[in-house]
Protein backbone atom coordinates (compact mmCIF):
# COMPACT_ATOMS: atom_id res chain seq x y z
CA UNK A 1 0.00 0.00 0.00
CA UNK A 2 1.27 3.32 -1.27
CA UNK A 3 1.02 6.57 1.06
CA UNK A 4 1.35 9.68 -0.34
CA UNK A 5 2.47 12.72 2.43
CA UNK A 6 -0.06 15.72 0.42
CA UNK A 7 -3.41 15.17 -0.67
CA UNK A 8 -4.74 17.98 -3.24
CA UNK A 9 -8.05 16.91 -4.22
CA UNK A 10 -11.59 15.24 -2.96
CA UNK A 11 -10.52 12.12 -5.55
CA UNK A 12 -7.35 11.62 -3.56
CA UNK A 13 -8.87 12.20 -0.04
CA UNK A 14 -11.07 9.44 -0.63
CA UNK A 15 -9.00 7.31 -1.43
CA UNK A 16 -6.77 7.97 1.15
CA UNK A 17 -9.34 7.41 3.80
CA UNK A 18 -10.05 4.14 2.12
CA UNK A 19 -6.39 3.17 2.37
CA UNK A 20 -6.24 4.11 6.05
CA UNK A 21 -5.83 1.01 8.41
CA UNK A 22 -9.09 1.34 11.16
CA UNK A 23 -7.03 2.81 14.16
CA UNK A 24 -5.99 5.84 11.84
CA UNK A 25 -9.43 6.85 11.68
CA UNK A 26 -9.37 8.40 15.61
CA UNK A 27 -7.70 11.13 14.09
CA UNK A 28 -9.75 11.85 11.26
CA UNK A 29 -12.74 11.89 13.35
CA UNK A 30 -11.35 14.33 16.02
CA UNK A 31 -10.44 16.88 12.78
CA UNK A 32 -13.63 16.74 11.31
CA UNK A 33 -15.16 18.35 14.04
CA UNK A 34 -13.72 21.88 13.36
CA UNK A 35 -14.73 22.39 10.07
CA UNK A 36 -18.46 20.86 11.12
CA UNK A 37 -19.02 23.77 13.49
CA UNK A 38 -17.38 26.19 10.81
CA UNK A 39 -20.24 24.85 8.13
CA UNK A 40 -22.87 25.42 10.97
CA UNK A 41 -21.73 28.86 11.87
CA UNK A 42 -21.49 29.84 8.21
CA UNK A 43 -25.45 28.45 8.10
CA UNK A 44 -26.40 30.23 10.83
CA UNK A 45 -25.24 33.58 9.14
CA UNK A 46 -27.25 32.95 5.72
CA UNK A 47 -30.33 31.95 7.89
CA UNK A 48 -29.73 35.17 9.70
CA UNK A 49 -29.85 37.14 6.39
CA UNK A 50 -33.26 35.43 5.95
CA UNK A 51 -34.28 36.17 9.18
CA UNK A 52 -37.96 36.89 8.21
CA UNK A 53 -37.93 33.70 7.20
CA UNK A 54 -36.50 31.64 10.40
CA UNK A 55 -39.17 31.66 12.85
CA UNK A 56 -38.15 33.75 15.64
CA UNK A 57 -34.92 32.47 15.74
CA UNK A 58 -35.79 28.59 16.14
CA UNK A 59 -34.35 27.47 12.87
CA UNK A 60 -30.88 29.13 13.90
CA UNK A 61 -31.10 27.27 17.91
CA UNK A 62 -32.21 23.79 15.59
CA UNK A 63 -29.23 23.55 13.80
CA UNK A 64 -26.23 21.10 15.23
CA UNK A 65 -23.38 19.12 14.84
CA UNK A 66 -23.18 15.38 15.09
CA UNK A 67 -20.10 13.60 16.76
CA UNK A 68 -18.36 11.70 13.38
CA UNK A 69 -19.90 8.14 13.08
CA UNK A 70 -18.47 4.79 11.79
CA UNK A 71 -22.26 3.42 10.98
CA UNK A 72 -21.63 3.61 7.33
CA UNK A 73 -20.53 0.83 4.60
CA UNK A 74 -17.59 3.41 3.45
CA UNK A 75 -14.46 4.12 6.15
CA UNK A 76 -14.26 7.61 4.67
CA UNK A 77 -17.79 8.36 5.64
CA UNK A 78 -16.59 9.18 9.16
CA UNK A 79 -17.29 12.97 9.45
CA UNK A 80 -19.46 14.76 11.41
CA UNK A 81 -22.55 16.15 9.83
CA UNK A 82 -24.40 19.89 10.38
CA UNK A 83 -27.98 19.02 10.71
CA UNK A 84 -31.11 20.40 12.42
CA UNK A 85 -33.90 19.32 14.94
CA UNK A 86 -37.29 18.97 14.30
CA UNK A 87 -37.46 22.85 15.71
CA UNK A 88 -35.99 23.55 12.22
CA UNK A 89 -38.28 21.81 10.31
CA UNK A 90 -38.77 24.34 8.20
CA UNK A 91 -35.42 24.89 7.55
CA UNK A 92 -35.81 22.18 4.54
CA UNK A 93 -38.50 24.15 2.29
CA UNK A 94 -36.05 27.35 3.40
CA UNK A 95 -33.50 25.48 1.40
CA UNK A 96 -34.78 24.42 -1.64
CA UNK A 97 -38.22 26.78 -1.91
CA UNK A 98 -41.80 25.61 -1.95
CA UNK A 99 -44.87 25.71 -3.85
CA UNK A 100 -48.25 27.08 -1.70
CA UNK A 101 -50.87 24.63 -2.03
CA UNK A 102 -54.56 25.61 -0.94
CA UNK A 103 -57.36 23.13 -2.03
CA UNK A 104 -55.45 20.85 -4.01
CA UNK A 105 -54.05 24.37 -6.34
CA UNK A 106 -50.49 26.21 -6.19
CA UNK A 107 -51.71 29.48 -5.35
CA UNK A 108 -47.64 30.51 -5.64
CA UNK A 109 -43.99 29.67 -4.81
CA UNK A 110 -41.54 30.45 -2.49
CA UNK A 111 -38.33 30.75 -3.97
CA UNK A 112 -35.56 28.78 -2.23
CA UNK A 113 -33.15 30.60 0.37
CA UNK A 114 -30.06 28.06 0.81
CA UNK A 115 -28.24 28.55 3.80
CA UNK A 116 -26.54 25.04 3.98
CA UNK A 117 -25.75 24.92 0.60
CA UNK A 118 -23.19 28.21 0.23
CA UNK A 119 -22.23 27.57 3.49
CA UNK A 120 -20.61 23.91 2.85
CA UNK A 121 -19.57 25.19 -0.35
CA UNK A 122 -17.37 28.08 1.34
CA UNK A 123 -15.92 25.66 3.75
CA UNK A 124 -14.73 22.93 0.97
CA UNK A 125 -11.22 24.37 1.59
CA UNK A 126 -10.96 24.56 4.96
CA UNK A 127 -12.88 20.87 5.23
CA UNK A 128 -9.82 19.25 2.69
CA UNK A 129 -7.17 21.19 4.70
CA UNK A 130 -8.46 19.37 8.16
CA UNK A 131 -8.77 16.03 6.50
CA UNK A 132 -5.36 16.22 4.82
CA UNK A 133 -3.52 17.23 8.06
CA UNK A 134 -5.74 14.34 9.60
CA UNK A 135 -4.52 11.53 7.37
CA UNK A 136 -0.68 13.21 7.40
CA UNK A 137 -0.98 13.19 11.28
CA UNK A 138 -2.00 9.50 11.58
CA UNK A 139 0.53 8.35 9.19
CA UNK A 140 3.39 10.07 11.16
CA UNK A 141 1.80 8.52 14.13
CA UNK A 142 1.47 4.80 13.05
CA UNK A 143 5.14 5.07 11.40
CA UNK A 144 4.91 7.30 8.39
CA UNK A 145 4.93 6.79 4.39
CA UNK A 146 4.50 3.09 3.71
Amino acid sequence: MIYTSEIKGLDELIKAFNELPEEALVFVEQKSLPPAETIKNRAKAYVAKYNKYSDKGNLLKALKVNKPSRKRKYKYYVYSKVWFDKGGAHGVPLELGHRIVRKGKTIGTVKEHPFLRPAADESRGEVIEAMTEAINTALDKMGGLK
